[in-house]
């Protein structure tokens, strides 16, 4: 989460990347050995073709059972902070422990943070052990390059014909090889125009972001990892790009959700471009959660990224509100909680009220 729009997965791959082997048929000097070749290579990558589309149906197929159990689990107290020792502190301040830990990862980390080249195995076997699912924000992007000057190979289109195959199917098998669910929720933010990968910049459109999306999933599935949950995660309505238009299809996403905030009075329009207001719960999800409805009525839905500030009301009242909202509105299975100090103090324990606020109704929404 970055800001406010007013302010500023490989099964296709796989059967194009081939080397057909030519046989001896092939080196024959007449027309009629010529032709038998041919046609016998045609036949070999047709058959390549069906057997690669029949993985990634049958890929499919595993993973809509595992999603299935992976859904049936309890609501989703999710939390996204600097590290993930932190959610032993969440724990000890709320009384209830976290069952989803957000990591935030750029495709291409500068130099200084290429720890995460990889699929952190390590720390989602950690949290595994403390029954935490992992949840990788995972951004199309390379860190080292403005959101508005990516390289070529970064763009959705370019990834979308398999530039980033290599990179991708690393992940892909590292997941599989981990073997218990992890969220993907992949090039979130999307509909607004602060992403280097949102419509509009590097000249990525609507349909191209749909196009690299599916091409992701695929690309994981034709490798096998059917512990991978897709969540598609945009910004609130009412930024540059509708949510329909970005949208990749009920059979590409596993889940839905929404971030947004109350800003409270943080932001000014000299200072900040744009001004907030305190806002409800329901002021802040209603309208996002209406749409994921209607666009996807089969897939549970999360509130992906979310917090309140202090300023302009009482961010205690505002908690107690997110329960009565949450339970209210049963559709939505779970919450990701921002807990950070940055353009707001987001923390949950940003003040005692709010801290107690928290503490009182996180439990009862667990057990829900």
């Amino acid at each position: 989460m970055i800001r406010k729009a007013a302010a500023a997965i490989a099964a296709a791959a796989a059967v194009t990347g081939l080397v057909i082997g030519v046989t001896a048929e092939a080196n024959a000097a007449t027309p009629r050995h010529h032709a038998a070749a041919k046609s016998h290579v045609v036949a070999k990558k047709a058959t390549v073709k069906k057997s690669a589309a029949k993985k990634v149906t049958k890929s499919a197929k595993v993973a809509k059972r595992v999603h299935k159990d992976f859904e049936s689990s309890p609501r989703v107290f999710g939390l996204a902070a600097d590290s993930f020792s932190d959610i032993a502190a969440v724990t000890s301040e709320t009384g209830s422990a976290p069952n989803q830990y957000t990591e935030f990862i750029k495709w291409n980390w500068n130099a200084s943070e290429n720890e995460y080249s990889s699929f952190p195995t390590a720390i989602a076997q950690q949290l595994a052990a403390e029954g935490v699912t992992l949840e990788v924000t995972w951004m199309s992007q390379d860190s080292a390059s403005s959101v508005t000057a990516q390289p070529a190979a970064y763009t959705d289109a370019a990834i979308a014909a398999g530039s980033q195959d290599a990179y991708l199917t690393s992940w892909a098998n590292a997941i599989k090889a981990f073997g218990q669910p992890v969220v993907i929720r992949l090039d979130p933010e999307m509909n607004g125009n602060w992403e280097a990968y949102s419509p509009g910049n590097n000249g990525n459109t609507a349909d191209s972001f749909i196009a690299m999306w599916r091409h992701v999933v695929n690309v994981f599935r034709s490798a096998g990892a059917t512990n991978a949950i897709w969540s598609w995660s945009p910004n609130a309505p009412g930024q540059p790009t509708s949510l329909p238009a970005v949208f990749p299809g009920g059979s590409y996403v596993d889940r839905v959700g929404i971030d947004n905030y109350n800003w409270g009075t943080t932001q000014t329009a000299s200072a900040d471009g744009w001004n907030s207001r305190w806002e409800s719960a329901s002021d802040v999800f209603g309208a996002g959660v209406g749409q994921l409805e209607s666009l996807a009525p089969n897939k549970p839905i999360y509130l992906e990224e979310t917090g309140s500030a202090e300023q302009g009301g009482s961010k205690a009242a505002w908690i107690q509100g997110m329960w009565s909202y949450l339970a209210s509105n049963t559709e939505i299975r779970g919450f990701t909680w921002f807990d950070f100090d940055k353009e707001a103090d987001w923390r949950i324990d940003s003040s005692a009220s709010s801290a107690a606020a928290f503490k009182a109704g996180v439990a009862g929404y667990l057990r829900s």
